[in-house]
């Protein structure tokens, strides 16, 4: 009886290429993540440095021009924290699209590994059948020998 052979196995590969290839899109959009993270706290950080320093000229009596530089500094970092926060929004809207693709990619994936193992399992139970068949067919034989030679009781 010849080897098992799974005539899918071309999709199977095509199914698992699929899947690495979803995967590594939401590694990317997992590192464009935390980028945006990244850059989001240094923002935080550049204000409460700013803001403590913006203090500290308020007490030794800053100028006015240098009063009106520093609010609008100010105003620039907080509005630079708020795109970076929208940004952080889509970039996490897309990787739940991404993980609702990666499911589907998953799902198509074991389908079809399913099939796969259904039909090993109805190969390997013909050939067991096959197989017994033939050491039956041996023995059988070896019996009608024996038999003829006088051998058996």
């Amino acid at each position: 009886m010849r080897a098992f052979t799974f005539s899918l196995e071309n999709l199977l590969q095509v199914r698992i290429r699929a899947q690495e290839q979803v995967e590594r899109r939401l590694a990317q959009k997992n590192r464009e993540i935390e980028e945006a993270r990244s850059d989001i706290l240094n923002l935080q950080n550049k204000l409460k440095q700013f803001l403590h320093q913006a203090k500290e000229k308020r007490k030794a009596g800053e100028d006015i021009h240098s009063m009106r530089q520093s609010v609008t500094y100010r105003n620039r970092l907080k509005l630079d924290m708020l795109k970076n926060g929208q940004q952080l929004n889509e970039l996490a809207a897309q990787a739940h699209l991404i993980r609702k693709d990666l499911v589907k990619a998953t799902q198509e994936k074991k389908a079809v590994e399913v099939l796969k193992e259904k039909r090993y399992r109805e190969w390997l139970k013909m050939y067991n059948k096959h197989e017994q068949k033939q050491l039956d067919e041996m023995s059988t034989q070896g019996y009608i020998r024996k038999r003829s030679r006088g051998e058996v009781l």
